[in-house]
């Protein structure tokens, strides 16, 4: 879904916002610096999967972290031998790692379509002590702006679902909000 023409930042008076003001420069900010502490932290609902779905995740990890080709299948062999795919904790921790390495790489900038919510203008800048900066949606930054979906109930996933489809992880992880803060509505 494409973006409105104009989009909102709620801010405090502060050095980031005079800094975009004045240089034209927007702050993307680090999910773990978000005030909701399950922003970014999806958390796939079970960890079900067959051998070989395990096997081509197992697979596709050890490639990628450079283990010789002729040392993969002997590896993942043993891993599913031992079990590893049916351990809960460990896949826990791995998911716990994979997110914080892709939360490290992702800078966000939350904006809306609603210059003039209350609860926005409270929350975000500074108890209505602040300012609400308007941006033409045409910039090229603001092209791949999304909308933050606000599901009555939140979504659950299998672990490989999210770890095997970027699109899935990414529109759950970063574009997917409890409905508890759905007064952002039209956030982008």
């Amino acid at each position: 879904m494409k973006p409105p023409g104009k989009l909102y930042k709620y801010r405090p008076l502060d050095a980031k916002t005079i800094q975009t003001i004045v240089s034209s420069v927007i702050y993307f900010a680090e999910p773990c610096s978000f005030n909701d502490p399950f922003d970014c932290r999806l958390r796939p609902s079970n960890v079900d999967g067959t051998d070989d779905e395990y096997r081509q995740f197992f697979t596709r990890n050890l490639v990628k972290r450079g283990l010789p080709a002729e040392k993969v299948t002997c590896e993942v062999e043993r891993m599913i031998r031992e079990g590893i795919h049916r351990n809960e904790q460990l896949l826990d921790k791995c998911w716990d790692e994979t997110q914080k390495e892709e939360n490290k790489k992702t800078g966000l900038c939350c904006l809306t379509e609603d210059p003039a919510n209350i609860l926005m203008w409270s929350h975000y800048a500074d108890s209505h002590r602040g300012c609400c900066l308007q941006f033409s949606a045409a910039n090229s930054i603001f092209m791949s702006a999304r909308i933050v979906e606000y599901p009555p109930i939140y979504p659950t996933h299998r672990f490989l679902d999210c770890v095997n489809d970027h699109e899935l992880l990414y529109k759950l992880t970063l574009f997917t909000k409890a409905i508890l803060w759905a007064y952002e509505k039209d956030g982008v």
